[in-house]
């Protein structure tokens, strides 16, 4: 049974700043939260509950907030490589 796309705004590791994030369900029933201006995502594991999920999004921000960016490093190649 597919399940309805919703959003929610948590912190995108890629982006380095909260931004708008879809949330679905898989096959397996983890919870996979999509970014919609990098599409990067991740997934939280099936059986977690609402504030379990919450705790998560904290964990993410922690361990990835002031982590080199994707477009950074992609910036510093091209300066490399030209």
């Amino acid at each position: 049974m597919a399940s309805k796309v919703k959003t929610i705004n948590i912190f995108c590791a890629k982006c380095q700043k909260e931004t708008e994030h879809t949330g679905q369900v898989d096959l397996n029933g983890e919870f996979v939260f999509t970014c919609l201006i990098c599409e990067g995502f991740f997934k939280v594991p099936a059986g977690y509950k609402a504030e379990d999920i919450k705790a998560h999004f904290e964990d993410h921000k922690k361990a990835n907030e002031g982590q080199v960016s994707v477009a950074e490093s992609e910036a510093t190649l091209d300066e490399l490589l030209s």
